[in-house]
């Protein structure tokens, strides 16, 4: 047969449920389980279950008393009904036999007495490593106050009690430092150091005493008192430091841990069971943090042998069991041969005893749908081990699945130079959970030779100078905004190949995420002819007159170098007699004139000038037109220009030719 033995250190006592407002905790006990080796004669322990300390802030002047096996009481106050005193420190739990010690789970210091409102310190750790931590300076009020500071932990790799803790430093105010921690001697543990006490001067009515130290292999030593000169309003005392562990050398699977059953104002606990020769498996399941739905989280799992003997090469088998809400995505581990769709990882290298295979690294996905609380368990069968061994990890969830927008952009064709072209934004959610309500913002970057001319979409609120739009109604998973249209003007020196490119960002998505989108641009800017038509003042009946016309290009690119052509078309009572202007070719029997010269935007052609003689017959108001095509506008533009006409008044020559 084996023995395990579970050791809970007391916790040390704090003034929790006195008049005191205001408290120190007092430290926790440590935790030590070791499995004692098999013994072939009969074997008879002797075990000391460590006591929590008693309460200071009493009003006795008497301090709060140590814990059985070891805890130290706390600094004591020269008189009554001011509640000073100090609490006392938790013994240990210790487990000896034949004189000697096997197994000392160190007690807690106790928290500093509290000084009129100042907080003691806190008591230090019962050993974990399995050294113990100090306790921590009091508070202090006032210029002239300060408080007592924490006494040291016991340690157990270093052989040496804890150091007592320093009393505050005032001119002329009576104190004492805390006692410091003394060893273990035999069977016997060490014993706390003694709160540090005020014994008299200065401002008496708000000192606090130290707390007292707690029991261990090597105890933990006494805080401080505070002191407080006429200056300071309050200081109290320091807590006490906590006992270091111990567990006998030929002992195995020896774990420290702070005391689930000894915290502060707890007694301690010794828990001995027996078990047959062997290996016994244990299994551990821890995780960091919460997990938060929507996303992965991952869980880790220890497999070690507490037991007497190694394993005996059989199959260890590990299998978890997700809760609802959970889903595996990953499970592996060096040296395991694991099967995701059972959650099952074996293998059978013998593990000795005190030892541990490496970790299972097991990586899940949580749903939105998944409760707040919920538990993995695992278990771990196998290697000789006759029984079923199981760990639980109560994992809370938090959060709510979040968005994840997405972008796209698109346009149809290619975008001709000079003409218009518009996008098509679409903003979607991929993601698991909906937005959150908060703005959603999609900006819009234009390449060189695009410019925008307008940009809206359904429910959207829209800047063309900055080309963002926002909203802010909820977005569900799997959905889609109303798209946005963007339109644009296409330069005439825009490149054959542009990318624009739009982002979405907010929404409770904390990334940007962009769309681009190619645009291959063709053509040439079109020209557009224009042409006018002047003359100057009334023509006369029998006379001669001029007209002066103008062919303009007012598009946004040049003539393609085909034929311009002009055609007069004269009315009734006119008759072309010239028609000429510097580069055209012009025909006076069809009243035309072509060149096929380039003439750029905004450019005009040189005038033509076209003299017509009119009739001695002509009405009193003509109108003659002109119209021009060609160059690559597909266009026929057309001007007019209405002319008075004089009536001749006995003029010779339509005295002669009055008639048509």
């Amino acid at each position: 047969m084996f023995v395990t033995i579970t050791a809970d250190g007391a916790g040390g006592a704090d003034n929790t449920g006195t008049p005191c407002s205001v408290t120190g905790t007092g430290g926790a006990g440590a935790r030590v389980v070791t499995t004692l080796p098999q013994t072939a004669a009969p074997t008879t322990f002797t075990i000391n279950v460590g006591g929590t300390g008693g309460k200071g802030c009493n009003g006795t002047g008497t301090p709060g008393a140590g814990g059985f096996n070891g805890g130290a009481p706390g600094g004591s106050f020269p008189a009554s009904g001011f509640r000073f005193e100090g609490p006392g420190g938790g013994g240990a739990s210790s487990i000896s036999t034949g004189g000697s010690l096997l197994v000392v789970a160190g007690g807690g210091g106790a928290a500093g007495g509290t000084g009129a409102g100042s907080k003691g310190g806190n008591g230090g750790n019962g050993g974990t490593t399995p050294d113990a931590t100090g306790g921590t300076a009091g508070s202090a009020t006032g210029s002239g106050a300060s408080p007592g500071q924490g006494g040291g932990g016991g340690s157990t790799s270093t052989s040496t009690g804890g150091a007592g803790g320093a009393a505050g430093t005032v001119p002329f105010c009576a104190v004492t430092n805390g006692g410091p921690g003394s060893g273990f001697s035999g069977a016997t543990v060490g014993t706390g150091g003694t709160g540090g006490n005020f014994d008299g001067g200065c401002a008496a009515t708000a000192i606090a005493g130290g707390g007292g130290g707690g029991g261990g292999y090597f105890a933990g030593g006494g805080g401080g008192s505070g002191a407080v000169n006429n200056m300071g309003t309050a200081a109290g005392g320091g807590g006490g430091g906590g006992g270091s562990s111990f567990a006998t050398t030929p002992s195995t699977g020896t774990h420290y841990a702070p005391s689930t059953i000894g915290t502060a104002n707890n007694n301690g606990q010794v828990t001995i069971s027996y078990g047959p020769p062997g290996p016994s498996l244990t299994i551990g399941k821890s995780h960091s943090g919460s997990l938060v739905r929507g996303q992965s989280g991952s869980y880790t799992l220890t497999v070690g042998n507490d037991g007497i003997d190694a394993t005996d090469g059989t199959v260890v088998t590990v299998t978890d069991t997700l809760p609802a809400g959970l889903t595996a995505t990953s499970l592996s581990g060096t040296g395991w041969t694991c099967t995701l769709a059972t959650l099952t990882c074996t293998r059978s290298d013998v593990l000795a005893s005190g030892g541990s295979y490496p970790a299972l690294t097991l990586t899940v996905n949580v749903a939105c749908t998944a409760s707040g609380q919920v538990t993995n368990a695992a278990s771990a069968t196998g290697g000789g081990d006759t029984a079923t061994h199981t760990a639980t990890d109560p994992t809370t969830i938090t959060g709510a699945c979040p968005p994840t927008l997405a972008i796209s952009k698109t346009h149809s064709g290619s975008f001709a130079r000079g003409q218009s072209g518009s996008y098509t934004l679409t903003v979607g959610n991929d993601g698991t959970g909906a937005t959150d309500g908060t703005v959603v913002t999609v900006t819009d970057t234009l390449p060189a030779g695009l410019t925008a001319t307008s940009l809206s979409g359904t429910g959207w609120t829209c800047t063309l100078a900055t080309l963002t739009c926002t909203r802010s109604d909820v977005l569900a998973s799997g959905g889609s905004y109303p798209a946005l249209t963007l339109t644009v003007n296409v330069a005439c020196t825009a490149s054959g190949q542009v990318t624009n490119a739009a982002s979405a960002t907010g929404g409770g998505d904390t990334a940007t995420h962009t769309a681009t989108d190619p645009t291959t641009i063709t053509g040439a800017c079109p020209p557009t002819l224009a042409i006018s038509k002047t003359h100057s003042g009334a023509f006369g009946q029998g006379k001669r007159g001029t007209y002066s016309i103008t062919v303009t290009n007012s598009g946004t690119g040049p003539t393609d170098g085909t034929t311009v052509t002009l055609t007069e078309t004269l009315p009734k009572g006119l008759t072309p007699v010239s028609l000429s202007g510097t580069g055209w070719a012009c025909s006076r029997s069809t009243v035309t004139c072509t060149r096929s010269d380039v003439l750029p935007s905004g450019s005009s052609y040189p005038p033509i000038t076209l003299k017509v003689d009119v009739s001695c017959k002509a009405p009193s108001t003509v109108t003659n037109t002109a119209t021009v095509t060609g160059g690559g506008d597909t266009t026929t533009h057309t001007a007019t220009d209405p002319t008075k006409i004089k009536r001749h008044q006995h003029d010779e020559h339509c005295d002669h030719h009055d008639h048509w």
